[in-house]
């Protein structure tokens, strides 16, 4: 408990960008961050998404709850296991994306925040329909959203716009959402497809934040 309360101390003062008092403002950053400071202490942590776990050998692991509903640090032990519990059995992440240089990544948790990239995504989109209309069907949109045309292939949409955000030295993956990082300190996730058949765009289209990088 000692050293899982003398983490969360040096996170707060080296990292107080991720809270607000008392507050997690950045929970992702926030349980990687406790992991990286216990590591340095050479003892192992781990998160599943509802508690830290943390070793220094395989005899048994010690569980804390680190966060309450309302996002407020917690400092609570919940109990040991015996022996260790972690780690879990993950497979290795898939290879990284054609065009993308970084390594691939696996999250440990993620959250919703103020999005870093949400304006570039949102620029990459409207670039997208502006410079490929053959993409879309500019005739056909949702109620309300002139500007959110009809999208012949969501594949084809979906990659054009990781292009655009790939020239400006990002990686992006797609799929239900489209998965952006710069580096493999996280993820932002972006939903740019309205009802799997328009484009979405707009401030609604940010979703969360992995930490690390989810692919």
């Amino acid at each position: 408990m000692d050293e899982v309360n003398g983490a969360i101390d040096t996170l707060k003062a080296r990292h107080p960008e991720y809270f607000d008092g008392n507050t997690i403002k950045n929970v992702g950053a926030y349980y990687v961050g406790l992991i990286k400071q216990l590591d340095q202490q050479g003892i192992c942590a781990g998160f599943d998404g509802e508690e830290l776990t943390v070793k220094t050998s395989n005899d048994f692991s010690d569980q804390y709850k680190l966060q309450t509903s309302s996002n407020l640090v917690r400092r609570f032990y919940v109990g040991s296991c015996y022996p260790a519990i972690f780690p879990a059995s993950r497979s290795n992440p898939d290879p990284s994306p054609p065009g993308c240089q970084l390594s691939p990544s696996t999250d440990i948790t993620c959250g919703v925040m103020d999005s870093r990239y949400l304006g570039l995504v949102e620029t990459a989109v409207s670039q997208v329909i502006a410079q490929k209309p053959e993409l879309f069907d500019l005739s056909s949109y949702p109620k309300g959203h002139p500007d959110w045309p009809k999208v012949k292939d969501l594949n084809a949409y979906q990659m054009a716009v990781i292009d655009v955000l790939r020239q400006k030295g990002f990686c992006g993956k797609s799929g239900e959402e489209i998965v952006v990082k710069r580096s493999n300190d996280f993820t932002e996730h972006f939903d740019i497809n309205y009802q799997d058949a328009y484009v979405r765009n707009g401030p609604g289209i940010y979703r969360g934040t992995c930490y690390p990088a989810a692919f």
